[in-house]
Parts: C-alpha cells; structure tokens; sequence
C-alpha cells in the first residue's frame, strides 16, 4: 500500500532527525542535543551581556563550537571564546586558570539567572562559590567581588575562600578558626 509505505518513510525520517542522522536537517544534532544547546546558547549570551566582558574589560565573550560538523561527528556544546584583543575564536581550554576561573564564574552566575528567569524557574536565593578566587590577580578578584557584590543585592552569596585579599573584601564571614587540639569554631566576622 503506497499510503502506508509514504506514512513509514515519514517516521522513519523523523527517527533519523531525532538522532541526528539527517545531516541535511540537523548537522548530526540529535534533538536532546538540540534542545540542550538551545539552553546552553541562551546561558552563554546572559553571561556576554552581564558578567564576562565585565570581568575581562570586554576582552572574552562566549561561543557555542562549530567544530564537529563534519563527517561523523557529533557536535553541540563545546565552548570558545572570541578574544578581542587577537580578533579570534579559541577553545576555553587555551585560557589561564585565573582566566578559566572567570569564565566558569560567568557561566555560573548565567546559568543560575536563566533558571530563576525561565517560566516556572526556580527562585535561586543563595549562591555558594568555593574557591578558584587564589588563581585572580589583583585586578580581577576585586571585579569578581565586585560582580559577587552586584549579585548579593538579591540574593545571598557564600564564598569559601583562603585568599586574604577575599576576606578583607568581604563585609559579612563566617571564619572557621582552627585549634591546636584540631577542633576548629565558628566566629562571627561582620566589618559593616
């Protein structure tokens, strides 16, 4: 039946696109791919337009990998930045590790506002940051307090940090004291 044989080859192409075995549709992209990069793109342009330019001195801005595409690859959510200063796309993996620490920091900070800003997002109230700060410079940790400072006007932000210029930058801790016995305490630090 040539009604039944037409119906068949529709799903099956539909089977191929959700696998991502149509290159002509999708670029091998299967459709759980898809959607997360969808996610991932909207994440990576939150963190273009509020955190890593300011972080970098408009230096980085994110982009989504075109590489995979060909052959038999399968591409989708491999992150480069575009380096201003050279006027060139380049893997993360190329930046330093205060560098790297910036760029998760940006990310991280995205991520947590597309979900709070997506319908029926959940209300993120507090962010905990654990370390990475001892990998700034100067000039970068006082951005990234400054950003942390920006975001904790809505919300609670907890840093766990051992770099000294952190904790002179931070109004409110609460610093673990360590005892000869090995025990440790809690005190209460707030220098506002």
């Amino acid at each position: 039946n040539q009604e039944a044989f037409k119906a068949h080859q529709e799903l099956s192409d539909l089977v191929k696109v959700v696998k991502g075995e149509n290159t002509s549709l999708t670029g091998r992209l299967n459709l759980e791919v898809y959607v997360i990069r969808q996610y991932f793109q909207q994440i990576l342009d939150y963190a273009n337009a509020n955190y890593i330019g300011l972080l970098t001195d408009n230096r980085y801005s994110f982009v989504l990998s075109e590489e995979g595409r060909r052959a038999r690859d399968h591409f989708g959510l491999d992150i480069n930045v575009y380096d201003q200063l050279t006027g060139s796309e380049r893997s993360v993996k190329s930046l330093s590790g205060g560098e790297t620490f910036i760029a998760a920091l940006a990310i991280a900070l995205s991520l947590s506002e597309v979900v709070q800003n997506t319908s029926k997002g959940a209300v993120v109230e507090a962010l905990f940051i654990d370390e990475g700060f001892g990998s700034l410079d100067k000039e970068a940790l006082t951005k990234a307090i400054a950003v942390l400072e920006q975001i904790g006007e809505n919300r609670m932000v907890g840093v766990i940090s051992h770099v000294d210029d952190m904790k002179e930058g931070i109004a409110q801790q609460l610093a673990i004291i360590k005892s000869h016995d090995g025990s440790s305490r809690i005190k209460i630090v707030d220098k506002g």
